[in-house]
């Protein structure tokens, strides 16, 4: 979107909520980030077109390359997993959340205690108590500290919470919905090459025995 959407509507506009249909909300067509490789071909091809002018070629160009991108964005947007209220409602356990913006952490850990309970994934009770010791938690130095450098690139983020929870009888009613919301995200991709290994491994057998 930073492409050919205008700056400050990302600024001020969730990314699955900006309407790329709006012509309001996008850039003139001279202004579209077509990167450098792109830019590259057209200054080329106007060194070698000489007096000729590719003024109406190359706003041809980026009219459809705006088009291009404009269907690219709108299939993710319906692709994605954004426009579902529980994954919104599950950023709650960013822990990069934590540290910069506390009470959006605690509004979306509301709405997820909602749907666990609406859907009766969880009780009431134990959605109000994950809830309490969830707010409790986030204000402790120690998690704060620990939020605060939190990278996804050197920690998963079930290991993260699972250092701050895990075994800890005053925290056990949040961490058993930490544990319930991080398996519904689990891919099943480890499972697949799992199955993959498993026939190798029995074809290679087969063989042997048949003396193929």
């Amino acid at each position: 979107m930073e492409r050919f959407v205008k700056e400050e509507v990302l600024e001020k506009t969730a990314v699955n909520n900006v309407d790329v249909e709006d012509k309001e909300n996008l850039m003139d067509f001279g202004k579209i980030n077509l990167w450098h490789s792109t830019r590259g071909a057209i200054r080329k091809a106007n060194t070698a077109a000489g007096k000729k002018s590719l003024d109406q070629e190359i706003l041809r160009f980026r009219k459809d390359a705006l088009l291009c991108l404009k269907t690219i964005v709108l299939k993710l947007k319906e692709r994605s997993p954004l426009k579902f209220k529980l994954t919104r409602a599950a950023s709650s356990l960013n822990p990069s959340l934590r540290s910069s913006e506390e009470k959006v952490a605690k509004q979306r850990l509301e709405i997820l205690c909602d749907i666990l309970t609406d859907h009766k994934i969880v009780s009431g009770e134990l959605a109000e108590k994950a809830s309490r010791q969830f707010k409790a938690l986030i204000k402790q130095d120690k998690f704060k500290d620990s939020a605060a450098i939190y990278s996804r690139s050197t920690q998963r983020v079930d290991h993260f919470w699972r250092n701050h929870c895990n075994g800890r009888e005053e925290l056990k009613d949040i961490w058993k919905d930490i544990k319930l919301i991080l398996i519904m995200f689990h891919g099943n991709s480890s499972l697949e090459r799992g199955f993959s290994i498993n026939k190798e491994c029995l074809d290679d057998n087969l063989r042997e025995e048949s003396d193929c």
